[in-house]
């Protein structure tokens, strides 16, 4: 990539300039030498090291974040006249902010914050460099969760300087949001959108399940396929109990999964009777151990007899047997977790018309994958009530067969008469109303096509169980139907970049800190290894000894306990002393 050299006059404000994906150059601004970063109609002043956190990674979540926000705003300032006020609560650089200020129409203010002071200074540097005025885009220098609890106090006890309107709430952590999760249900005004980011998905996946019960309070099986919806499901469930303990119950607008993280969009509402129908939309999932066969028990269910006269009870246990009954392995539970749909059928429809407007291309640098995420979102909601998908990949590889095109598994399905859609979380996935034992069937059938070798395979395993017995529907075709085909192209005919290979230097970023000199790193670490080293050997003892330090009559006991002091003072006082900033 081209580097050239700029000089800047300090009092200059940066030209505005048009939409850019990924340009850098060197900057020279009030006599210090910058990284220029140009992403939508933001630039954004870098310093040298990692002082402030920043991910280029991350574009399209910010992308994605502007269009929400202008669909936001379509209706809330313009068809309903409110207020636009939005707290990005974890600023870092400023850029997400700086984007809202000069990219949102009708804006009242953004409010940036961040707790590290290096942070705070790169916000108001970006902020002159930019030209927004101080006014639009206010700072704080705050611990996130203080802050919203702050405003929330602030609001309840009429304080003078109070913020009664707080349209948005923006969490863009580096980890997981659960720390901020409930003074942000609670901060957001009534009708408010809450956008949350969390990258901790080896935590939300399974392989921490027991740090995703204390973040969350779920309990995620490991190693599944659809486990990055499951992460969506468990954050919207997260939000959704925050929100319950506030009085107030939520609405999926978009839910996305991409790259490293998972981001979700919720309007937040006052209960109304909404609340008490919270149970039903959350539940558990009971997951086989050695087949792919999952079924859904919600916590709790409702029923409208008649309209208005609406009936709520536990819901009904238990779904599965001891056993299960397609392989005989035991079952795993996770959740709770959201079981309603994640996304809003209408907000995708406007977000479909707003990126297929000509202009759209210039306003956003991942306009081709913000397309192709929101075609398989439309298509998701084919199916909105049914959570999870299944993977041809992993169907065959439990049943050791040839994997068959997902086309014509599709169409196997669609002429039994179920429905087939895709999904935005993972390629050669299928979300289907078909019961487990219907796939179990189409895949029977795909073994008569191409056999699987069932003689070099355990008579135990779910494998030859399965295929041991022939099909009971014998109407299963393979040819490809035009309604089960994936949707690959845009009315026009373009390509959908619907799952997009990863770029060079993918995955999050480091954490922001303070540069330190590697030189001296490695000099204390040396030192520290000196001071340590033998600290109680026999030689030194003895040493000691000689010197009167140690106490020749001490008993064995004495001497143990004392060397066991010692050794833990010596640990926490030679360990490093670090304070991290949040970001």
């Amino acid at each position: 990539m081209d580097v050239t050299e700029h000089e800047a006059a300090p009092s200059d404000a940066a030209p505005e300039a048009s939409s850019s994906s990924g340009t850098l150059r060197k900057e020279v601004w009030q006599g210090e030498e910058f990284t220029l970063v140009e992403e939508g109609k933001a630039k954004i002043l870098y310093p040298a090291g990692h002082q402030v956190f920043y991910n280029p990674v991350q574009e399209y979540n910010r992308d994605m974040s502007v269009m929400m926000l202008r669909l936001f705003a379509e209706e809330w300032t313009v068809k309903e006249g409110k207020p636009l006020r939005i707290l990005e609560a974890l600023a870092a650089t400023g850029l997400r902010s700086v984007r809202y200020a000069k990219e949102i129409e009708g804006l009242d203010f953004v409010i940036a914050n961040d707790l590290d002071e290096k942070a705070v200074e790169a916000i108001h540097r970006n902020r002159e460099y930019n030209g927004v005025d101080p006014s639009k885009l206010r700072t704080t220098k705050s611990d996130a969760a203080f802050l919203l609890h702050k405003l929330k106090n602030d609001m309840a006890t009429q304080a003078p300087d109070r913020l009664d309107f707080l349209s948005v709430v923006d969490l863009d952590p580096y980890g997981g949001a659960s720390p901020f999760l409930d003074g942000a249900v609670s901060t957001v005004c009534e009708g408010g959108l809450l956008a949350v980011t969390c990258t901790d998905l080896a935590v939300l996946c399974g392989n921490y399940a027991e740090s995703c019960w204390a973040k969350y309070g779920a309990m995620p099986p490991k190693r599944t396929e659809y486990c990055h919806e499951m992460a969506l499901r468990i954050v919207l469930g997260s939000i959704s109990s925050h929100a319950a303990r506030h009085h107030r119950h939520i609405e999926p607008v978009v839910s996305m999964f991409a790259d490293f993280y998972v981001r979700v969009f919720v309007r937040v509402y006052k209960h109304g009777g909404e609340l008490k129908k919270v149970p039903s939309r959350n539940g558990y999932i009971m997951q086989c151990t050695t087949c792919d066969s999952r079924e859904v028990q919600k916590i709790g269910k409702f029923v409208e007899p008649t309209p208005g006269n609406v009936k709520f009870s536990q819901g009904y246990a238990p779904v599965v047997n001891e056993k299960c009954g397609d392989c005989g392995g035991s079952w795993k539970m996770g959740g709770p977790m959201w079981m309603d749909p994640i996304h809003s059928e209408v907000w995708l429809s406007r977000a479909m018309a707003h990126l297929e407007d000509p202009s759209a291309p210039e306003k956003y640098g991942t306009h081709k994958r913000m397309l192709g995420t929101i075609t398989n979102m439309l298509d998701e909601m084919k199916l909105p009530h049914v959570p999870f998908f299944y993977t041809i990949s992993q169907l065959s590889n439990t049943l050791r067969l040839q994997t068959p095109k997902l086309d014509a598994f599709r169409s196997a399905l669609v002429s039994l008469g179920y429905k087939v859609a895709s999904t935005h979380c993972a390629p050669g996935a299928v979300k289907t109303d078909a019961p487990y034992s219907v796939i179990l069937d189409v895949m029977r059938a795909w073994h008569a096509i191409a056999p699987a070798k069932l003689s070099k395979v355990s008579e135990n395993s779910p494998a030859f169980k399965i295929l041991s017995i022939p099909p009971s529907r014998t109407n299963i075709s393979f040819d490809i139907v035009e309604e089960a085909k994936a949707i690959t192209h845009t009315k026009t005919g373009v390509k959908l970049g619907r799952y997009p290979i990863h770029p060079p230097n993918w995955g999050p970023g480091s954490k922001a800190g303070r540069k330190r000199d590697s030189s001296s790193m490695v000099e204390e670490l040396i030192e520290r290894r000196k001071e340590n080293q033998g600290k109680y050997t026999t030689k030194k003892k003895v040493a000691k000894l000689a010197e009167g330090q140690v106490p020749s009559s001490s008993s064995s006991s004495e001497e143990g306990e004392n060397s066991g002091v010692a050794k833990a003072s010596s640990s926490s006082s030679s360990g490093p002393s670090s304070s991290s900033m949040q970001n």
